[in-house]
């Protein structure tokens, strides 16, 4: 163990002086000398880099250099020039129309409204994201996040790439459109293809229910009330490649006769209304169970194939320690997205602020290849929460019941894994307590892989005391 502790501890002086190299080499950036306060007033120029942290910003002179701006509100003025690109992460960000973007903008909040023209991409990542009638993206965006809205008069001069619970697209488009969503509202044009995956089957109703009180505290919208509506004012003018449970032909029979066809469907004449492509809530949940067992029987195959001492020592955790299990696995669900974002974002921030992007086609090679590592690494702990945690509480629920019906000690471990994993579904899928009993599982199925972690010698990193 002192190995261990003797590799940590030279890592962290590693680290400690490469900091300190990079706050000696980087050029000279503008900090909270001048404006501690986030303010930079109207007719302020400021010609470096310059880099924010206070409650309130707000931005109404011109920076030439790049911006990073990290608070709880931030609010970039009409009056205000970003000459480069700039990354805002905060609670709320405001850019008000009238306010120049010359370059890219990265924002990463929980509530972001654009009002204004940008001349390159924009991508953000927040849980709404409302784009008024003035907005324009020179570019692509790109969101991931609960709520997108593209309001009348809005545009988007490429392309659009969103993965989103609902959207409502009002705006224009004036290329293609990739949509992944569970529920979509529109009534805006595409110039070119509009590339869709609407699948309500992967909403739960009962959770949203619950948290929805919650959510309002977020400024979060409610959801849809119709998971697929398209209006007979939308406009396509390509192709329209569509995935999802509704009939292609009931679905977009409210565009004109001469509007493409959707993969071989022939659209018929709209009476004016809007096509409400409904779904059967029961069929949907069926789907959903469908989908979910099918996950899990592939999981159960392959932890069981090459993970089989992990699964049945989580297996044990689970059966010692429920209690404690679940109290870790919270703490990691709330914790380990929250610091990867943060992570994300202080990686970003870092490259800004430390000039890594000034060294070339190395900077950018190095910036590149550690946010591919998180990407990974996020990955990978999603894999865990919705597949891996639910299979290893149901293996051991499955392992428990065959014990007392088969007179052998060590049941045949697929069959307890499927036998598990059949009994999670269906428990999962009961209304208004399903949701409860799969949230209860992933926690302890977490809290239990963490507990194996603390005693295997391959994994020393991830060890401290409990």
């Amino acid at each position: 163990m002192k190995l261990f502790g003797d590799i940590r501890l030279r890592f962290v002086l590693i680290i400690g002086l490469l900091i300190i190299t990079l706050f000696v080499t980087a050029p000279t950036i503008l900090a909270a000398g001048l404006f501690q306060e986030g303010v930079i007033p109207a007719g302020q120029v400021v010609a470096n880099d310059l880099y924010l942290n206070a409650p309130s910003i707000q931005i109404q002179g011109e920076l030439e250099g790049m911006l990073v701006a990290i608070g709880d509100e931030i609010i970039i003025d009409s009056t205000a020039k970003l000459q480069n690109d700039a990354l805002l992460i905060g609670r709320t960000v405001t850019i008000k129309d009238g306010a120049v973007i010359a370059g890219n903008m990265i924002v990463t909040a929980q509530n972001v409204e654009f009002s204004t023209h940008i001349a390159r991409n924009l991508l953000i990542v927040s849980a709404t994201l409302d784009l008024p009638e003035n907005a324009f993206v020179g570019q692509n965006l790109f969101f991931s996040g609960y709520h997108i809205k593209m309001q009348p008069g809005s545009q988007v001069a490429n392309n659009i790439y969103a993965a989103a619970y609902q959207a409502i697209f009002s705006g224009k488009i004036e290329r293609n459109l990739y949509l992944l969503s569970t529920a979509l509202h529109w009534d805006g044009k595409v110039a070119g293809d509009a590339y869709l995956q609407i699948d309500p089957g992967q909403a739960n109703e009962d959770a949203i229910r619950f948290w929805k009180p919650y959510l309002m505290r977020f400024q979060i919208p409610d959801p849809l009330s119709q998971p697929f509506t398209i209006s007979d004012r939308a406009e396509i003018g390509g192709q329209i490649r569509y995935s999802g449970p509704f009939n292609s032909e009931q679905a977009f029979s409210d565009f004109d006769k001469s509007a493409p066809a959707v993969q071989g469907s022939d659209p018929s004449g709209s009476d004016g209304n809007p096509t409400r492509a409904g779904e059967n809530p029961t069929m949907r949940r069926m789907v959903r169970m469908l989908r979910l067992l099918l996950n899990l029987f592939f999981t159960t195959i392959i932890t069981l194939w090459f993970f089989p001492v992990f699964t049945k020592n989580s297996a044990v955790q689970v059966a010692a320690r429920p209690v404690q299990a679940a109290g870790i696995g919270l703490i990691s669900l709330i914790t380990i997205p929250i610091g990867l974002l943060l992570l994300i974002s202080l990686l970003i921030a870092s490259a800004f602020l430390f000039g890594l992007f000034t060294l070339g086609g190395l900077g950018r090679s190095l910036i590149a290849l550690v946010l591919l590592v998180m990407l990974w690494v996020t990955v990978f702990f999603g894999i865990l929460v919705m597949y891996v945690s639910k299979f290893i509480v149901s293996f051991w629920l499955g392992r428990r019941i065959l014990s007392r019906f088969i007179d052998h000690p060590r049941p045949a471990d697929l069959s307890a894994g499927i036998l598990g994993v059949t009994l999670f579904v269906l428990a999962s899928a009961i209304p208004y307590i399903g949701w409860v009993i799969s949230f209860g599982v992933t926690i302890i199925g977490l809290g239990a892989m963490w507990y194996v972690t603390q005693t295997q010698k391959w994994l020393p990193f991830l060890k401290w005391k409990t």
